[in-house]
Formats: C-alpha cells, sequence, structure tokens
C-alpha cells in the first residue's frame, strides 16, 4: 500500500516536472525562435544583396569595355576620314 502511494507520488512528481520543463522550453522558444529565424533570414539577404551587387558590377565593367572597345572603332573611322578629306580637298594655303 505504502508502495503504491510512493509510485502514485512519484508518477504526479514527474508529471508535474515535465510539464514545468515543458512550458519553460516553450516559452523559450517562443521568444528565441523569431530572432533565430530573422537572422537566418537577414543572413540570406545579405547574400542575396552580395550576389546582385557583384552581378552588376560585372555587368558594368562589360558595358565599359564595350563602350571603351566602341570609341576606339569611332576614333579610327574619324582619323580614316580626315585622311581621305585631306586627300580630296585641295589645301587652301
Amino acid at each position: 500500500m505504502k508502495q503504491n502511494k510512493f509510485r502514485k507520488l512519484l508518477k504526479n512528481e514527474i508529471i508535474w516536472a515535465i510539464g514545468i520543463i515543458a512550458a519553460v522550453v516553450t516559452i523559450f522558444n517562443l521568444f528565441l525562435g523569431p530572432s533565430q529565424r530573422n537572422s537566418v533570414e537577414i543572413r540570406s539577404l545579405q547574400e542575396s544583396f552580395v550576389n546582385l551587387r557583384d552581378n552588376h558590377i560585372h555587368s558594368l565593367q562589360e558595358d565599359v569595355k564595350e563602350l571603351k572597345a566602341g570609341n576606339v572603332n569611332i576614333s579610327d573611322r574619324l582619323i580614316r576620314l580626315e585622311t581621305i578629306l585631306d586627300e580630296r580637298l585641295p589645301s587652301k594655303k
């Protein structure tokens, strides 16, 4: 009989302790869970912004190269035109 009461008391105490631990863990996760999710999302956004920045920088560098190549081509054509004009037009000396 005493053993039954002791087991019942022990069972109640264990259930009560598990309930308190579960409540504490739940409250702990309630406050820290969103914070941890937000930090993961922030890291993900930072990586996305770095990738986006790097892609745009690369695109701009390629555009500048193309523009420089176009300027060289235009400069060469202007020199040829100037040479042709000098050869064909009489000088005014």
